[in-house]
């Protein structure tokens, strides 16, 4: 096998197995939400919704952006095989971890009357806010602990602790839904969290790794650089999640609460089909991309080679769910939300652009030029989403906001390529910018057409579309990491 070929097989290995683990979880997620959609209805999906938007937004700004600078700093110990920098390492995560909790419960318990306020529009749910509170040390601790497990290469832990924290956390929500309604939401994201750290905890414990002691002076200058590092990348995830939260609260006040249900069903039904891949990225592309960013022949290799399997993988599925989602949603859902295919159409292929641009938009991050990375992800990208749902809102309601959606990332992708292309001489292959223009070509046909033609004959079409995009992808992953040669071998083991 050749040296390339190894290395597509890698990103495409690497995709399989953090992606997984997703797949699961978007599974379960979407499970919880068709119990949501059923006994609570649009409006209950969408003070869910609020609640956790708004407890995301106080979790990635408390965060310090942990998960990401962390998983280099552990991954790098456990590659030393040192079991005294192991040990150290982790001491010194933990006590950050500890430290930005305390700092979020604290900013939760305080500012719940002014969270309720700007959410709600009213003083009903300071209680619900601060007894949120609690979610914050779960939920930063069981971030942690899949950090942890992904770091020390555990993969087999982390599926594991994910799917059952997932499905613990579902198994206590459901009652709660059931016998409380709308009332049963807090109690239900508390618990949820509380199962998914008590899960995570047990497989971090078969780790066994030893306890170290270290005063607040040296935990502070052993995470430093870690903290740094994770900061950038923290503050823009954090204008992303202000962003979401802002984009919730505009429609709540400018239309009404069912449609900020509407529109969060709608995105998650989108990111279901593309969320594993990204997350699969985030845990395994960053840390190589960084290990070889001072080599600009490696960065573009590399970046480019992910920009092909990240391709292949995902625009078949966006083809597929085109075509499904008349029958996903009131599936996954219920009837009242049936009203979405056009949005999910419109929407999934303006995620073939974020999925093109995802793998050189981390360019710029690795390379530790912190100024350009906050310009692009954290100013640039928020204000086009910001700016582009409010427009397409106004001027189109939810289906507005998804032609919105294919405006902002085909811009994004654009402007992020102009700039890796001029300030670190990126330049994309052109084996990539083929496949690229014959799955654009695929995708917007099965949007556009699926979405004005709705009868048998938009069917049947689409379906056609799909199945040449199913081949193309395949005969081009083949010719990358050798498919029947993989296949064969999981055969001859089986």
């Amino acid at each position: 096998m050749s040296e390339n070929s190894s290395t597509y097989r890698q990103a495409f290995k690497a995709t399989g197995i953090f992606g997984l683990v997703q797949v699961f979880q978007v599974l379960i997620i979407l499970v919880k939400g068709k119990f949501v959609a059923v006994l609570l209805g649009a409006a209950g999906l969408g003070v869910n919704s609020l609640y956790f938007s708004a407890l995301m937004m106080i979790l990635q700004f408390t965060g310090l952006g942990l998960q990401v600078s962390a998983l280099r700093n552990i991954s790098q110990a456990a590659e030393s095989n040192d079991e005294s920098h192991i040990n150290t390492t982790v001491a010194v995560f933990n006590r950050w971890l500890m430290f930005s909790s305390f700092l979020g419960a604290v900013i939760l318990l305080v500012f719940a009357p002014q969270l309720s306020q700007v959410t709600f529009g009213d003083n009903a749910h300071i209680m619900g806010f601060r007894l949120l509170s609690l979610s914050v040390f779960f939920y930063t601790f069981n971030t942690g602990n899949i950090t942890l497990l992904q770091g020390t290469r555990k993969l087999g832990y982390v599926a594991k602790a994910s799917l059952s924290g997932s499905v613990t956390g579902l198994a206590v929500s459901i009652p709660l839904y059931y016998f409380y309604g709308v009332e049963g939401i807090v109690p239900a994201l508390l618990l949820s969290s509380m199962a998914a750290f008590l899960v995570s905890s047990y497989f971090v414990r078969k780790l066994k790794i030893g306890r170290i002691r270290l005063t607040l002076l040296e935990s502070f200058r052993q995470g430093y650089g870690m903290v740094v590092l994770g900061l950038t990348m923290m503050v823009a995830s954090l204008l992303g999640t202000i962003v979401i939260y802002s984009i919730n609260a505009f429609i709540n006040h400018f239309g009404q609460v069912s449609d900020v249900g509407y529109y969060q069903a709608g995105m998650s039904i989108t990111n279901m089909a593309v969320g594993a891949v990204f997350t699969a990225m985030a845990s395994d592309y960053f840390p190589r991309l960084s290990a070889v960013c001072d080599d600009e022949s490696k960065v573009n290799l590399l970046a480019n080679e992910q920009c092909e399997i990240i391709t292949l993988i995902t625009f078949p599925l966006l083809i597929f769910l085109i075509l499904s989602s008349p029958l996903l949603l009131p599936l996954l859902l219920s009837p009242e939300f049936s009203g979405l295919s056009g949005f999910i159409k419109l929407s999934a292929f303006g995620m073939f652009f974020k999925a093109a641009s995802f793998s050189f938009g981390y360019i710029s991050f690795a390379k530790g030029d912190k100024k350009t990375f906050f310009l692009l992800e954290g100013v640039l990208g928020n204000f086009l989403i910001l700016g582009g749902n409010i427009i397409g809102y106004r001027l189109g309601g939810i289906e507005g906001m998804a032609v919105s959606f294919i405006v902002i990332y085909l811009i994004y992708f654009v402007v992020v390529n102009f700039v890796v292309r001029r300030l670190y001489n990126f330049k994309l292959h052109t084996v990539f910018i083929k496949i690229f223009l014959i799955s654009l070509v695929l995708t917007g046909s099965a949007a556009f057409y699926s979405y004005f033609r709705t009868g048998i004959d938009g069917f049947v079409i689409t379906g056609l579309i799909f199945s040449g995009s199913v081949w193309y992808a395949l005969v081009q992953l083949n010719k990358r990491i050798g498919l029947r040669q993989l296949l064969a071998i999981a055969l001859k083991r089986s």
